[in-house]
């Protein structure tokens, strides 16, 4: 601190304002300003920079990251400078992360209402792009910085000052964030120096009682709860430092003995490590490749402590091929469900209150957004039977005995003795009509009538049959628009409405919930597969930047196809391309035409028709469709079955 020189009475605005017009006209330099001030308008220039840009960059995304990962160490100094902040007149105090970026503001409201104008707000970044500031400068040089006035290199400055100060990190030796002083040049003078240094100190003095509290929570983390030396773990603290690994995790990483304390996580050399460690995820699976060329699962959990943020438990489990023996399958539950985002996490709690009840349900969405599996985990909470039915993958003639079953003779064909419909085989349990809105009028009476009676009437029979069941339907068609039209009864439609509940689109569960999703697609088809493939962070960062139309059902099929057609472990941004069906023609070569979706469901088709020698249920439940769906697509991708087994 002693270097730095605080004159703030030597700054003449009007002298300033001439300078800086000489130079940005000529080139010139004048006396009048320092020379870590020249150099930074130098470097700006030659970068073109634009000085008369009108306000700094805003990314409120990183922000929400930073803030999500970081809250237990701002929390440190929030109260300090928020104190501070209310004592200020045309002044505002600043915490700036290492980054620059602006993470909290307080004082006069004035001067904070004027200040965000220009994005000089929480989420605004006082990088490169904003020219020479200084919280660039206290970030470069790791001392205090003045900048007043026109000595900014971007005018949006001219009419403020900033005094800046850095404060370091004890884990690892360098800044770790920047506390500054914004205002017009008037209110600095000899004090404002003294009185941010001191703020500054006081907030390094609670930062380092915080680091040695998270390190010995982090410690008994690492001794009590989980490993006791057995798992092959590491414990990563809030900055992306290790702070214990265990003997398993040091010989899997392929240096048995070293001491892995205080070192980066970079060190580890995992690709897309830090990628995975900023989602706001409070766990996050992926595959990787150690670089002795072991393959491992890598499972990644956020720390609390207090309902405070600390760090990472990372675990290595090594991939080995194994026989795989069928296991009965489990019931899907809520804990299934996978997403955090706020829009999902009500649909989810809304249909933890559905599953006491017994009453119809209405499920609505857009088709993929997983309406089916919300159907199983609404039901699974008891141990009766469960059925469903797509009521728009079944020809309209046989929909009827489908539903309602049929007696002997009740038609050409029917088999001796008859056959129970859905109905009745989900007697005692609970029945899931797909696409409901796709029924004929003429089943939807009946389909009434079964709900107002409980009973129903084979086709052809004259007994009533008794029913206890529990009708979850769901559709993607707006239903109100169909009775608009006709096409839909509206007593039908109350009678099925008693509890309905909206499942969002992928789109707007965002892309944290879609990174999540790839995560888990991933990990399943490269076990199904035999393989041991994964993303690069542009190919996962395009995928989740997709607009799935399809939905959830879109992005599984679509990483599936990844996994089956990779070549090599590492799937690129040009794998991804070229199996979306929205090519991204400005990074594409133009001179190569992009393969479709219809083209890849079709090339899909056809290899596990192939694989199964033509035999259709068999190839159906592979592709996790219905025989009367895989018919419609083989008609509509003109596949003769003949011609496969050729």
């Amino acid at each position: 601190m002693s270097s730095f020189k605080f004159n703030p009475k030597s700054k003449n605005p009007l002298e300033l304002r001439k300078s800086w017009e000489l130079f940005m006209e000529k080139d010139i330099i004048s006396p009048h300003i320092p020379k870590v001030i020249s150099e930074s308008w130098k470097s700006h220039k030659h970068k073109n920079i634009d000085p008369f840009r009108p306000k700094v960059d805003i990314d409120l995304h990183t922000y929400d990251q930073y803030m999500n990962n970081n809250e237990y160490i701002i929390e440190s100094s929030t109260d300090i400078i928020k104190d501070l902040g209310e004592y200020l007149d045309y002044t505002s105090v600043e915490l700036f992360n290492a980054d620059a970026l602006l993470v909290k503001m307080y004082g006069d409201q004035k001067i904070i209402e004027r200040l965000s104008e220009i994005n000089n707000a929480p989420g605004g970044i006082h990088d490169t792009q904003a020219g020479t500031n200084a919280v660039t400068l206290a970030l470069e040089h790791n001392k205090p910085a003045f900048v007043a006035g026109a000595e900014h290199f971007c005018s949006m400055f001219h009419e403020i000052s900033c005094l800046a100060m850095p404060i370091f990190n004890k884990n690892t030796n360098k800044v770790q964030s920047v506390i500054d002083f914004t205002g017009p040049l008037e209110v600095f003078n000899s004090h404002t120096f003294g009185l941010l240094h001191s703020t500054r100190v006081a907030i390094q003095k609670n930062l380092d009682n915080l680091y040695l509290e998270q390190y010995n929570i982090l410690l008994d983390h690492f001794q009590n709860q989980f490993l006791n030396g057995s798992e092959s773990a590491l414990i990563i603290n809030s900055d992306k430092v290790i702070i214990r690994c265990s003997e398993k995790a040091a010989h899997l990483l392929g240096a048995y003995g070293k001491d892995w304390n205080r070192y980066s996580i970079s060190s580890l050399g995992i690709p897309n490590l830090n990628f995975h460690l900023e989602l706001n995820e409070n766990e996050i699976e992926f595959y990787s490749t150690l670089g002795h060329d072991l393959d491992v699962r890598i499972v990644l959990n956020r720390i609390f402590h207090k309902k405070l943020f600390q760090g990472w438990l990372m675990r290595l489990i090594p991939i080995v091929k194994t026989v795989h023996e069928p296991k009965k399958k489990r019931k899907l539950s809520f804990n299934d469900l996978i997403g955090n985002s706020d829009s999902f996490q009500v649909a989810i709690n809304t249909a933890k209150k559905i599953a006491s009840s017994q009453a119809p349900v209405l499920i609505l969405g857009e088709t993929g957004t997983g309406k089916e599996m919300f159907a199983k985990a609404i039901h699974n909470s008891s141990e009766k039977p469960f059925v469903t039915i797509n009521c728009g993958a079944i020809p309209k003639e046989l929909i009827g005995s489908e539903l309602f079953g049929y007696e002997e003779g009740a038609f050409s064909g029917a088999k001796k003795g008859g056959q129970k419909g859905k109905f009745e085989l989900a007697n005692g349990g609970t029945i899931f009509l797909d696409e409901v809105g796709e029924l004929t009028l003429e089943h939807q009476v009946y389909l009434l009538r079964v709900l107002q009676e409980r009973e129903l009437y084979r086709l052809g029979g004259k007994k009533p049959i008794p029913l206890d069941v529990r009708v979850i339907a769901a559709t993607n068609v707006e239903l109100r628009e169909s009775i608009k039209n006709n096409t839909f009864r509206e007593d039908l439609y109350f009678r099925l409405n008693i509890l309905s509940l909206r499942l969002p689109s992928l789109r707007e569960r965002g892309k944290e919930d879609i990174i999540r999703l790839i995560n888990f697609f991933v990990i399943l088809y490269n076990r199904n597969e035999g393989k041991k493939v994964s993303l690069t962070k542009e190919a996962l960062d395009l995928m989740a930047s997709y607009q799935w139309k399809g939905n959830v059902r879109e992005l599984e099929n679509s990483v599936y196809r990844l996994i089956v057609l990779a070549e090599h472990q590492s799937i690129s941004p040009e794998d991804v391309r070229l199996i979306l069906d929205e090519p991204f023609v400005e990074e594409v070569d133009s001179s190569v035409k992009p393969v479709s979706m219809n083209e890849i469901e079709r090339n899909g088709i056809l290899q596990v028709l192939r694989h199964h020698n033509g035999h259709l249920t068999k190839a159906a439940k592979e592709l996790n469709i219905s025989r009367a769906t895989l018919y419609r697509k083989m008609e509509k991708y003109q596949i003769n079955i003949d011609r496969i087994l050729e």
